[in-house]
């Protein structure tokens, strides 16, 4: 009976021991993980409450969070100081490095800092900081940056000389079943020349790359809805339905943050707004549809055949075949609306639309964006 009582005992000490000793190390590694923590300084924006906290890293840790500066408009007001930044081996810039494009890249010059450039339409002139990215923050004494984070320096796009519109002359370019891989290269071109577009999107793809949905909106192109799925047999099985995938499509863009709000959306076709899938009546009644959701609807009459390019005859490379469709279809347009459609999702696009911006002007031509068209354009 003794010997019982006593291991009893014994075994009710090994677990109080055992759980002092968990208490003990739980409180040792909290002690050191504050002390630790403490070296880091946090910023914050007092005045706007959605706007994340920043933290400064140790200039070798490249994952701190990226600010965005608005040039020409008050640096954030933030917590911390010029010497905690440089504790922790930021380093000091001038405030002139919001200047100008020129003052900005020789300022990051000569601090060995790291930095690209991305040009984005603009009706600001050619050149023209319009603002930059870094990691770090910034106060009334300039900016601290973090040296292993490169800096972004968004320039507006070089124009090239356009001829002056006269009622007759106005392209508009339009890409279809993006966002893809190719975007972004299609992007920068529009940017560098100072060209609008609008972008017919799926909600599919939009959803695959949303930041790139977004940055369509950032560089003041138009986001326009070419439907969630593309999937002809779905979409057209009923007036119903097709409005229902243009609002999954809205939901999606809406979702990811790359649609503003407006009461004017704008909708192609899948194929066209005339097509074999679908009779009179069931058009008449998807176009009242969509213009009742507040969307203007536009088809085409300028191609490329970038979206069949699988028809390309042997003799002729995808490029030429490209060139040649596009100058055959743009000779025969008689139309004062000439919409040129394009696809974003291959790579023939990407890389020939430098060609085709040049041979639109250089035929007399300047280009516009469908968000100040006057009127929808579709076959009647």
């Amino acid at each position: 009976m003794k010997n019982s009582t006593k291991r009893k005992w014994k075994k009710g000490f090994s677990v109080r021991a055992a759980a002092l000793t968990f208490f003990v190390t739980i409180l040792l590694v909290y002690s050191v993980g504050i002390y630790l923590f403490s070296d880091f300084v946090f910023l914050k924006d007092n005045r706007n409450p959605a706007t994340p906290s920043a933290v400064f890293l140790p200039p070798e840790e490249t994952d701190s969070p990226t600010l965005k500066s608005q040039v020409h408009s008050e640096c954030p007001g933030r917590t911390g100081t010029a010497s905690d930044a440089e504790k922790f081996g930021y380093t000091a810039l001038s405030p002139a490095l919001a200047a100008d494009g020129e003052t900005a890249v020789r300022i990051l010059e000569e601090a060995g800092i790291p930095f690209e450039i991305r040009y984005t339409w603009s009706t600001r002139p050619a050149g023209e900081l319009l603002w930059l990215e870094y990691a770090g923050v910034s106060d009334e004494t300039g900016y601290y940056v973090n040296p292993a984070v490169p800096v972004t320096l968004m320039l507006s796009g070089n124009k090239m000389k356009m001829p002056e519109y006269d009622g007759t002359n106005r392209v508009y370019l339009t890409f279809d079943d993006g966002p893809t891989a190719y975007t972004e290269q299609i992007l920068d071109t529009l940017g560098r020349y100072g060209v609008p577009a609008a972008f017919f999107t799926l909600g599919t793809s939009v959803q695959k790359y949303p930041d790139t949905a977004r940055r369509i909106t950032e560089d003041g192109h138009l986001l326009a809805s070419h439907g969630n799925t593309h999937k002809y047999e779905s979409i057209y099985a009923s007036s119903g339905a097709l409005l229902k995938d243009v609002q999954a499509w809205q939901n999606v863009v809406t979702s990811v943050g790359a649609l503003p709000a407006s009461d004017r959306y704008y909708f192609r076709f899948p194929g066209g707004s005339v097509s074999s899938y679908f009779g009179s009546a069931q058009r008449k009644n998807m176009i009242d549809g969509l213009h009742g959701m507040g969307y203007r609807i536009y088809d085409w009459n300028i191609v490329t055949n970038d979206g069949i390019l699988y028809m390309c005859p042997e003799d002729m490379t995808t490029r030429d075949y490209w060139k040649k469709t596009f100058i055959e279809t743009w000779e025969k347009c008689t139309s004062d609306m000439r919409i040129i459609l394009l696809h974003d999702s291959t790579p023939e696009t990407a890389e020939l639309l430098p060609w085709l911006i040049h041979y639109v002007v250089e035929e007399g031509y300047t280009f516009g964006s469908l968000a100040e068209a006057e009127t929808e354009y579709f076959m009647k």
